[in-house]
């Protein structure tokens, strides 16, 4: 993790981008299906975690998320969406002195 602009050396400028995809990124996987399990601390169903996207707005929406785009989907159809979004996205790149 770059604590400021001026740790951006060539070096680093030339590797491709990672960062977190947000708060609401983040879900249990068990037995093979999305959304289903521990979560902070709660063991949640299928059913749970739905509503909770629900009430939260999660599922549809401004307030839509990866969380609750991939819920009850089986863990390698995820995976496939993962693929082929990083199919059509190239990284980015970030130019020393650009900050």
């Amino acid at each position: 993790m770059l604590a400021s602009c001026e740790d951006v050396t060539p070096a680093i400028a030339a590797q491709p981008e990672w960062g977190a995809i947000g708060e609401y990124a983040a879900a249990p996987v068990t037995d093979g299906i999305v959304g289903v399990g521990e979560f902070e601390g709660t063991e949640r169903s299928l059913e749970d975690a739905a509503a909770n996207a629900r009430l939260a707005g999660e599922l549809d929406g401004s307030n839509a998320s990866l969380r609750g785009e991939l819920l009850g989907r089986d863990v390698h159809d995820a995976q496939a969406l993962f693929k082929a979004a990083a199919e059509r996205t190239a990284p980015k790149k970030v130019p020393p002195g650009t900050c």
